[in-house]
């Protein structure tokens, strides 16, 4: 290819520009840190060790920052919420508690990555989204004949997430390291292109557009100096 064939500064440029002002579709991740704790999406003081097992609902919706949830608000019954926010929301609550068995469980009207009726904690780059996977309501953690759970206990880990964005669906992924019934977040992430899988704890990748610019610029100065 000649110099002439081949693209320069101002070619690349116009393709950073392009895809910053999303005139190309193309797939990005938003992600929500809450590493520092600033949302606390734990079942409060009614855990599973008695008191009222339904007065403690915290709601995690993934397409919030950790400072900008509702937590305990019910999304469900709230004036101003819609479709959307009812179908991005992860309430964390006591399922049920007996002196005998005690439950713990997710509820949400979107879906978790579940096996038969518990929630299932899968290691980072699983994939999320794909062919046979179910999603739907689960438990944390029950302890009729004998404690059972599919969240590791005391380690990160990852549930699979799939929720509806104007009424498409995406996939994404909660962080959290399970404490007995309880799960604690460290962080939430979901892909913004509908229909796309994501992989458990991916974040979207540093400095594309920077990436792409200083490619462009590079390109220019050879150019100038040849």
């Amino acid at each position: 290819m000649s110099a002439k064939q081949q693209p320069g500064a101002s070619d690349l440029l116009a393709v950073v520009v392009t895809i910053a002002s999303g005139t190309v579709a193309y797939a990005d991740i938003q992600h929500f840190d809450n590493s520092g704790g600033d949302f606390d999406w734990g079942l409060g003081p009614n855990r599973p060790d008695g008191g009222n097992p339904y007065l403690d609902q915290q709601f995690l919706d993934i397409t919030r920052a950790a400072n900008d949830q509702l937590g305990a608000v019910n999304p469900y019954s709230s004036p101003g919420w819609g479709y959307d926010q009812t179908y991005t929301t992860f309430r964390q609550e006591v399922y049920y508690d007996f002196s005998w068995n005690h439950a713990t469980a997710v509820y949400t009207y979107a879906g978790l990555l579940v096996s038969g009726y518990f929630i299932e904690g899968v290691g980072a780059g699983t994939q999320i989204g794909g062919l046979g996977q179910q999603f739907y309501t689960g438990f944390i953690a029950q302890d009729y004949y004998g404690f059972n759970s599919l969240i590791p206990e005391g380690v990160r880990s990852y549930l699979g997430a799939r929720i509806k964005v104007n009424y498409e669906t995406h996939y994404g992924w909660i962080g959290v390291v399970r404490n007995g019934f309880e799960l604690e977040t460290f962080g939430w992430a979901f892909e913004d292109a509908p229909n796309t899988p994501i992989a458990a704890g991916q974040v979207p990748a540093p400095g594309t557009l920077a990436a792409l610019a200083f490619g462009a610029a590079a390109l220019g100065g050879r150019k100038r100096r040849a």
